[in-house]
């Protein structure tokens, strides 16, 4: 998988992929959740050798900051042998596997923009592509306008 956007939205408590992994357990009864009778046969199975995700950027939404976002690059994505041997791997299970290393990958990267955000380092625009401006930039050069005007 190459350059995946991903919205990571948390109110520093939980986020929105824990949720969609926690939704996935309780339809599919993997992880936690009590199993559900299934008859045999009737999933398919898969092997998959290898899964990389690459180049992904996570946008950062935290509702407890009033909605403010950034955006931090997401780490490599790299799982081998999913599903390796006879009994293979189910749809199911591989999403699992996948989405709970996304989750990991994604809290990690946006662990250092919510600790900015929460400093208020960063201005962030709306506009899709524009890059995050550090305040301090802003600052420094609203002061040094400050000094150039003439009274």
């Amino acid at each position: 998988m190459q350059a995946p956007e991903v919205n990571f939205e948390t109110d520093l408590r939980q986020n929105n992929l824990k949720k969609i992994l926690s939704n996935l357990e309780e339809a599919t009864g993997s992880g936690n959740a009590p199993a559900q009778p299934k008859e045999p046969g009737t999933s398919k199975k898969l092997e998959v050798d290898d899964f990389v995700i690459s180049g992904g950027r996570i946008r950062v939404v935290v509702s407890t900051f009033a909605g403010k976002t950034a955006t931090a690059s997401l780490p490599e994505i790299h799982l081998k042998d999913l599903g390796k041997g006879p009994e293979g791997i189910t749809p199911a299970e591989l999403a699992r596997q996948v989405l709970v290393a996304l989750e990991k990958g994604a809290a990690q990267a946006a662990e250092g923009a919510i600790a900015d955000l929460s400093k208020g380092a960063l201005y962030l625009s709306t506009e899709p592509g524009k890059i995050a401006t550090n305040s301090v930039d802003k600052v420094t050069r609203g002061i040094g306008d400050l000094f150039k005007k003439k009274p």
